[in-house]
C-alpha cells in the first residue's frame, strides 16, 4: 500500500474512533502502522504533527526508493542516466532572487 493510500485510509478510519483524540495520538497511531523502513526513519523525528509527519514519510518514502532515472545499465555495468529536464523558467526565477 503507498503511503498516500495509507494516510487517506488511516484518517478515513480515524473518524470512527469515539474517544477524543489528539494530534499527537493520531501522530503515534500513524507511526506505528508504517513499514519498519519507513518507522526506524520517520519515529525518532518526534513530530507532533499529522501533516508535517505524513509529508516527511512520502519524503522519505521516495528517497528510499532510489533514484527512478536509472533505466538500464551498460555493458560495463555502470548505470545509464536519462538526462535531467531543467525548467529553464524555475532556473531564471532563482537567478533573480540572488
Amino acid at each position: 500500500m503507498s503511503v498516500y493510500a495509507f494516510a487517506t485510509k488511516f484518517e478515513h478510519l480515524a473518524r470512527f474512533y469515539t474517544q477524543a483524540t489528539s494530534e499527537a495520538w493520531r501522530c503515534k497511531k500513524f507511526v506505528k502502522g508504517l513499514k519498519h523502513e519507513l518507522k526506524k526513519t520517520i519515529a525518532p523525528m518526534g513530530i507532533k504533527e499529522f501533516t508535517a509527519i505524513v509529508e516527511n514519510v512520502k519524503l522519505v518514502d521516495i528517497l528510499e526508493k532510489g533514484d527512478s532515472r536509472v533505466i538500464r545499465t551498460r555493458e560495463g555495468g555502470s548505470p545509464v542516466r536519462r538526462p535531467m529536464h531543467i525548467d529553464i523558467n524555475l532556473m531564471l526565477d532563482l537567478n533573480t532572487m540572488r
